[in-house]
């Protein structure tokens, strides 16, 4: 039935001649669309169309697969395919438009159908990383397929970078140990090409085991200061702890204490100088446990006041204060001796 309305209106087509005037039939734009994807056509409406409107969509005997125009006889309508899905390829459609002036006008739109044959793998999948760094690896997407890998949540701690290696598409995912979040992320490697998109995803869970915890003393050692703050990298997924272990002598360690032993930083204050040890540990689950040894020599010091409104710290004996202007007043009763 649909090729001999094709026949009728082709000896029609030939017998009018081409449609006058600017009477212009419009079978709208070339689509691309995933085989799974629903197809409609959107004719438009032109000048000096006879009115009622006399439409007629024929599909092209020459379509990969076979389908029903639904309604036929209007401008816009879905296509059905027979089968239940369109197989890949391109498919024509023609719409024959009737003229104010009895002539027919005609024009033909071309619809691409693509798959995607061979969804997106990622090979490895680590679920946690016992190091601060993991390269994923995708599959090769077939010709004319787009790979595209995607991770989230956004984190300021973790870094990407899309590579190419002979095996396909490659993910470098690095997470910055000084942050404690950017630790659990979903990874999503992506094949699209033309309507199609296929995905699958990951995800990746950061423990690090640190070959360097920079455990140290905020603003260094010797300290000329009793009250110190310790801090150490706690990334992702650590326990970390802070112990004393050593303290001058006469000082027992029993009768020291930290102000957060179990957090990545703690303040320590000292009863007297000298040196005191800490060690750091990070205990990483199912990642080794690292350990660094922080010593601190603290030295002995003692603030003075010189003036009514100047004081001055003196740390081991030494005193560097430039110079300064004093009137004998300062210090009733005084001594002064000058170098």
């Amino acid at each position: 039935m649909k090729v001999n309305v094709l026949s009728i209106l082709l000896l029609l087509i030939s017998y009018s001649g081409f449609s006058q005037g600017n009477c212009s039939a419009n079978a709208g734009i070339f689509q691309q669309l995933c085989v799974s994807d629903d197809l409609n056509l959107f004719g438009i409406e032109g000048d000096n169309f006879q009115q009622p409107l006399d439409v007629t969509w024929i599909a092209s005997p020459n379509n990969p697969t076979t389908t029903t125009i639904v309604s036929p006889n209007t401008l816009q309508t879905p296509v059905i395919p027979d089968g239940g899905e369109f197989a890949p390829g391109t498919y024509q459609f023609e719409i024959a438009v009737v003229c104010s002036d009895g002539s027919i006008s005609t024009d033909v739109v071309s619809i691409r159908f693509v798959e995607i044959v061979n969804p997106p793998v990622i090979e490895n999948h680590p679920l946690i990383v016992c190091e601060n760094s993991i390269t994923l690896f995708g599959s090769l997407p077939d010709p004319g397929v787009t790979a595209e890998w995607s991770i989230s949540p956004a984190s300021i701690a973790i870094t990407v970078e899309e590579i190419q290696t002979p095996s396909g598409p490659a993910y470098v995912i690095t997470h910055d140990p000084r942050y404690d979040s950017g630790c659990s992320n979903t990874i999503t490697y992506s094949f699209y090409v033309g309507g199609c998109l296929e995905e699958t995803t990951t995800t990746v869970e950061f423990i690090e085991s640190y070959t360097s915890l920079n455990a140290g003393v905020q603003g260094g050692c010797p300290s000329c200061e009793l009250d110190i703050r310790l801090c150490g990298n706690g990334g992702c997924g650590g326990t970390p702890s802070w112990t004393i272990v050593g303290a001058p002598p006469g000082v027992a360690i029993g009768d020291l204490s930290l102000s957060s032993p179990n957090s990545t930083c703690t303040n320590f204050s000292a009863p007297e100088p000298g040196d005191y040890t800490f060690t750091y540990t990070v205990e990483n689950g199912p990642c080794p446990t690292v350990t660094e040894t922080v010593t601190c020599t603290i030295i002995e010091s003692e603030i003075i006041d010189l003036g009514p409104t100047e004081s001055y710290l003196i740390c081991d004996d030494e005193w560097t204060i430039g110079s300064i202007d004093l009137a004998v007043e300062d210090f009733p009763g005084a001594t002064y001796t000058w170098g």
